[in-house]
């Protein structure tokens, strides 16, 4: 199989882009990829997964891409599962030091300490 087969049986691959899509986005949440160098990124993993086929088939390795693509499909799906999780845990966090102290909403209280909220506002005039 020569390199041009392997350059489009690659881009064919759809677990296989999944993937490096998922670990792209992945490094950019650690900080590692720039969303303006993100396409770079992405272009020379395309690559690595092509040379890294064209080594295994020039060292005579027989390789099931149909199952390999299927399993690379599925952890870039785990692996967008856990970034939404992070992502909702980190969204919560975030959310919550915003609204942390605001009366009525990110205080705990109880009906005297809102009553007083209430009371204060009328008596300034709000």
């Amino acid at each position: 199989m020569d390199l041009t087969t392997l350059s489009v049986t690659v881009i064919g691959l759809a677990g296989f882009g999944a993937c490096v899509s998922a670990l792209v986005n992945l490094l950019k949440g650690f900080g590692v990829v720039k969303d303006s160098t993100a396409p770079t990124w992405v272009t020379g993993f395309n690559l690595a997964g092509v040379v890294a086929l064209f080594i295994a088939q020039a060292a005579g390795a027989q390789l099931d891409l149909v199952s390999m693509d299927a399993k690379l499909g599925e952890v870039a799906r785990l692996a967008v599962t856990i970034g939404e999780l992070v992502i909702a845990l980190g969204g919560s966090k975030i959310f919550y030091s915003v609204v942390k102290g605001t009366p009525g909403i990110g205080t705990s209280n109880t009906l005297a300490s809102l009553a007083k909220v209430f009371t204060d506002d009328m008596d300034n005039g709000e």
